[in-house]
Formats: C-alpha cells, structure tokens, sequence
C-alpha cells in the first residue's frame, strides 16, 4: 500500500479513515438507525420476562397453574385469615421466608391469582 506524510510527520496508509471521521460515521449510523436497534434490543428484554409468558401453555408466579387459566391478578397488603381455605396457594417473597404468599381462588374452570403481604412493611 502507498504510504505518504501528513503535516505532523505521520504516515498514513492510504485508504484508512480518522478515527474522527469513523466515530462521525458512526454516530450518524446509529442516529439513523436508532429505532431498529432500540426494538431489537426491547424485544429481547420482553423475550426474557417469563413471570407471566405470552405462550397458553406454560405456568405463571411460580404455581403449576397454566396461564391460560389464570383471569385476574390481584395485589393485596395482608394475607387471608387461613390460606389453608384456598386450594392452591405458594410463596413468591424473594427472601422464601413468606412474607410475600400467593394463593388461588377458583371461579369454575378458571383462577384468580392474589399476592399480598404480610403486612408488616
């Protein structure tokens, strides 16, 4: 490749660019294309949120009732008299220590799913 010197003594193989020129390019390409990137990555992040999936078959909030049978998602700041009462109920705190409960309420085929807390906090 031809090399030549430029005013402050450097040489320079010719075809390569500034490092100036590159991140101008670069920053325009980004600008441009802003939004492709922005929903590629967003669709990637909603990709990976599986509490409660899209998809009718899998099961949500740690229970093994499907998704498909859930109707409501209710939030509640005390647990229920006796959690016993409900036919299917679970720990979702992230500490595993039940100070976050969830439990099911059956209406015909389907559930209502209630999360509340202990009250304390």
């Amino acid at each position: 490749m031809e090399e030549r010197v430029e005013a402050g003594g450097h040489k320079k193989k010719k075809g390569y660019i500034s490092v100036e020129k590159l991140e101008a390019y670069l920053e325009e390409y980004l600008v441009k294309n802003r939004s492709r990137f922005f929903d590629a990555y967003q669709k990637e992040i909603v990709r990976r949120q599986n509490i409660m999936r899209s998809d009718e078959e899998y099961t949500g909030l740690g229970s093994n009732i499907q998704r498909k049978e859930v109707i409501s998602i209710c939030f509640r700041d005390k647990f229920p008299e006796d959690l016993s009462e409900f036919e299917r109920y679970w720990d979702v705190s992230e500490k595993g220590d039940k100070s976050v409960m969830a439990y099911a309420e059956r209406f015909g085929s389907s559930y209502a799913i209630f999360i509340c807390g202990d009250g304390t906090s």
